[in-house]
């Protein structure tokens, strides 16, 4: 009998449609300024990464789920709101075009993916849970990007960078629950498929 293949499995926060609207605007005026550089992000699958997982056995996914569920229910929602566009990498070897957020109150978001990570630890688990900066990725770069063109594309950020990316139409939205999604890596692009919602009860 074969082995149940692992699935790769991160625990996020849902972006709402408005937020994704204006990151579509974004993505568009970033093209313009840097043609041919990233490889944008499908607004529809825009989300904010708590803890990223990778493969994990089927087996595991109940205790997972247990995981999210506990953290959850000793988090209150809070709100989040847009804050400015940021990148990783210097300005001639950009990797990672993302947009910032931020918590009201302040901690709120840290503090619930720190219970997050913390109660993913205590499962079977293995996973890395690197230093958190809250941000919705909406842009890579593509393997044949030149220096110049990544050097176009960090002006294009740090000059949008001066104000934030949404409009107050925008945010904030309430952050109620921590989902649980499955990434399918297609030819076509990754499919997200969500798993489990944990309510913040803040119990």
């Amino acid at each position: 009998m074969t082995e149940a293949r692992n699935l790769r499995l991160f625990a996020a926060i849902e972006t709402p449609t408005e937020w994704k609207a204006a990151l579509a605007q974004a993505e568009r005026r970033l093209e313009e300024a840097a043609p041919g550089f990233a490889r944008w992000v499908d607004p529809t699958l825009m989300h904010l990464t708590l803890v990223f997982l990778g493969g994990q056995p089927p087996a595991l996914v109940p205790e997972i789920t247990a995981a999210l569920d506990r953290s959850a229910a000793a988090s209150l929602p809070f709100a989040l709101s847009p804050a400015t566009l940021g990148s990783f990498g210097g300005p001639r070897s950009l990797r990672v075009v993302w947009a910032g957020v931020e918590s009201s109150p302040e901690p709120a978001l840290t503090a619930t993916r720190e219970a997050v990570a913390a109660a993913l630890r205590e499962t079977p688990a293995i996973f890395e849970a690197e230093t958190f900066r809250a941000h919705v990725t909406i842009g890579r770069a593509r393997r044949q990007a030149t220096p110049d063109q990544s050097r176009k594309m960090h002006q294009a950020v740090q000059l949008a960078a001066t104000q934030p990316w949404g409009s107050p139409a925008d945010s904030p939205f309430e952050c109620r629950e921590i989902v649980l999604v499955r990434s399918d890596l297609k030819p076509t692009g990754p499919v997200y498929t969500p798993l489990h919602r944990s309510p913040l009860r803040g119990n």
